[in-house]
This record gives C-alpha cells, sequence and structure tokens, in this order.
C-alpha cells in the first residue's frame, strides 16, 4: 500500500462508517415517524440493542481469539464470513420467530428486506465498534 493510501485509509474508514451510521439513523428515523408507535419503536430499540449485544458477544468471544491466534493480528476473508454469519443467526435466533414476525410486521418488510436491514444493522454497529478502538 503506498504511502498516501496508509495515510487516508483511517480517515476513510471514520468517514466511511460515520456516513452509514448517519444514513442508518436518517432511515431509522424515517421509520419511526413512518410507523409513528410506540409499539413499533420500541421493538426498533429492541432490534438495536440484540444487534449490538451479538456484535459485541462475538468481539469478545470469538473474533479476539481469532486474532490472537493469527501471526499478522487480522481476521481472513474465511473468519470475517464465518462470525458475520454466526452473529447474524445469533441476532435472528435472539429475536424468536415471534420477534422476527413483529420486526417483518414493524418494519412493513418481508424476509429478505429484514435480513438486508439486519446485515446493515450489524456492519454499522461493527463499523462504531472499530472506531471505539
Amino acid at each position: 500500500m503506498s504511502e498516501a493510501a496508509s495515510t487516508l485509509a483511517p480517515h476513510l474508514v471514520s468517514f466511511t462508517a460515520t456516513l452509514l451510521m448517519l444514513v442508518l439513523t436518517l432511515a431509522t428515523n424515517a421509520l419511526r415517524k413512518k410507523l409513528n408507535t410506540d409499539r413499533a419503536n420500541q421493538f426498533l430499540d429492541r432490534v438495536d440493542k440484540v444487534v449490538g449485544d451479538a456484535v459485541l458477544e462475538a468481539e469478545q468471544t470469538t473474533v479476539h481469539h481469532l486474532k490472537a491466534a493469527n501471526e499478522d493480528g487480522k481476521l481472513t476473508a474465511d473468519e470475517v464470513y464465518e462470525v458475520a454469519s454466526k452473529t447474524f443467526s445469533k441476532v435472528k435466533s435472539n429475536l424468536g420467530a415471534a420477534g422476527v414476525r413483529e420486526a417483518k410486521s414493524a418494519l412493513g418488510k418481508g424476509e429478505e428486506e429484514l435480513d438486508s436491514y439486519l446485515r446493515s444493522k450489524l456492519e454499522a454497529k461493527v463499523a462504531l465498534l472499530r472506531q471505539g478502538s
């Protein structure tokens, strides 16, 4: 990597994470205005907490150990995929079947759109976690 690219990379990651959080915040606010119900808002808060908890759990129980086991201290692409898949599954499991139904109802979306929403939330939480470290 060139010197200019290595100098700009941390700033680009930070900018991208901030932009992603802004977009997700705006999307969540738009959904809340559209739904405008306490129950839906409470549920969106619950989804946010479940996602955040799953990301923190993955970081503490898996990512830290995988990084320590690798010489360069980084995850391989396969490891990133595996952790992301397990974390996504953990979120859906923690929501439960009733929670997934309620999420689809609260968001007015189907299964694919809900999965996309949850993956976006996961990515945003990971970006925030990276920013903090």
